[in-house]
């Protein structure tokens, strides 16, 4: 017979405007609210911590948790329509990724968030079954203090919505899997290189393949601006960073690049797929245009013209 289970993973930073003293709900079951009173008196988990994470624990207030039925641990999830079977606990460590997800791309901002906890309630009782640390999400120096406001919160539900549909053959799925590893990337490279992976993903040309550069930028300029103006400004930077990238992966020496130029054109990158994201996965009309590769094609080279 199935149990209740809940997946948290806690949150020991997080920079808002008010206080976070009742669950505020995203989309499959994700809320972001108090940590549950159990974790703190529990002292199996807390023993099976290191020094680091028992602080991050002692520090925690607030918590992303969603709850769900499993027979156990590893229990496969059947609505996942995959040849790869993924545990309902995957399921549930995913969905709460798309929400750290989402709030990066709705506002980002520094969250500490790395414990990772797997309960589930026996006589009336919650017992922790598994611990692991979750990917953390590392943000541009310009972004570490910026405060989060409800209004982002609001955002980030609606992103979280369309994020946590895509199925696991939607060519969407492709570009969130990059930008995630993006956000995830220690090294400065690799952060970068898989941000330009999610952006060709989504405006990338798939049939004539000349001039790539050119019409990549040009693609995404236009459907990032409100006006022509703004479009040749974003196009510039997008052919700017485009050439960062083809230095790095024919493994040009981007070693010498000064620290100021690297951190702007990882910048004006970040900012140009937020958006993107942003206008993309508001529009349900956009989304389903997006999954199909031919409807795709239509709507991105038609941007120039209207």
């Amino acid at each position: 017979m199935p149990d209740n289970w809940g997946t948290h993973l806690l949150v020991d930073r997080f920079l808002y405007e008010g206080s976070i003293s009742k669950d505020f709900h995203f989309s499959s079951g994700v809320r972001l609210g108090p940590c549950p009173a159990w974790i703190f008196t529990d002292a199996e988990l807390s023993g099976g911590l290191c020094y680091n994470d028992r602080n991050r624990l002692k520090n925690s207030e607030i918590a992303f948790s969603t709850y769900y039925s499993a027979a156990s641990l590893g229990d496969p999830d059947p609505d996942w329509k995959s040849v790869d079977p993924v545990s309902k606990q995957s399921r549930a460590r995913d969905q709460i990724a798309l929400a750290q997800l989402a709030l990066w791309i709705a506002r980002p901002s520094y969250i500490s968030a790395r414990v990772l906890i797997h309960a589930n309630e026996f006589s009336s009782k919650w017992v922790f079954r598994s611990l692991r640390g979750q990917d953390f999400v590392s943000v541009h120096p310009k972004d570490e203090n910026r405060l989060i406001r409800h209004s982002d919160l609001l955002v980030a539900k609606e992103l979280h919505q369309h994020l946590s549909s895509l199925g696991p053959n939607n060519p969407l799925r492709m570009a969130t899997i990059a930008l995630w590893t993006a956000l995830t990337a220690r090294w400065w490279q690799e952060r970068f290189l898989m941000h330009w992976i999610a952006l060709e993903n989504l405006f990338g040309v798939e049939s004539d393949t000349r001039e790539v550069k050119y019409r990549l930028c040009q693609r995404l300029a236009f459907f990032i601006s409100s006006n022509r103006k703004v479009a040749s400004k974003r196009f510039t930077a997008a052919k700017l960073a485009y050439d960062v990238r083809s230095s790095v992966v024919h493994g040009l020496r981007v070693r010498n690049m000064r620290k100021e130029k690297a951190d702007k054109v990882l910048y004006d990158t970040e900012t140009m797929i937020r958006k993107a994201f942003i206008k993309l996965f508001s529009s349900n009309k956009l989304i389903t245009e997006f999954s199909k590769r031919g409807r795709r094609e239509i709507h991105l080279d038609a941007l120039l013209f209207k």
